[in-house]
């Protein structure tokens, strides 16, 4: 953080003496991304509103229309989801935090080991899947599990 606070007042005080200070506020958004990258926002422009990723298993019953359901949504912040899950007439959501890599995020889900189970995952800068969370059914209750974790260096 105080790397970036003195570049930003010395921009504050260049647009004051007349200075050009979108060339150097240019240079602070970039300041994380390597030389010739630009800046990737945080913010999406476009929310899509329909599931980006989607598992669905039917839940054989004679009289009732069920699913075991879970399903990512994009929201305004590139790296956050909305998880929603259902299985049966118990639902609940959560938010699904990718990490930041620098590109566009893609996630995935995959089938579980279990009937009823998948595996929320994404994909890192090299094309590889990489699991993150599980979502079951234990005791007939709907269960979000971490199974592994996940942070980004600065690379220096």
């Amino acid at each position: 953080m105080k790397k970036l606070t003195i570049p930003f007042v010395f921009a504050i005080v260049c647009a004051a003496c007349g200075g050009n200070s979108q060339s150097e506020s240019a240079d602070i958004a970039d300041s994380t991304n390597a030389p010739g990258e630009t800046a990737l926002s945080l913010v999406r422009d476009n929310v899509n509103p329909k599931p980006v990723a989607n598992f669905e298993k039917k839940i054989p019953n004679e009289l009732n229309n069920w699913y075991f359901r879970v399903q990512l949504y994009e929201t305004p912040n590139r790296f956050k989801y909305k998880l929603s899950m259902q299985y049966q007439e118990v639902s609940g959501e959560d938010t699904l935090r990718i990490p930041n890599l620098g590109k566009e995020p893609k996630v995935e889900i995959r089938p579980g080991k279990a009937e009823y189970s998948c595996i929320l995952g994404f994909y890192d800068q090299d094309g590889v899947f990489r699991e993150y969370k599980e979502v079951s059914v234990k005791d007939e209750s709907l269960s979000l599990t971490t199974l592994k974790r996940y942070a980004v260096s600065g690379g220096e």
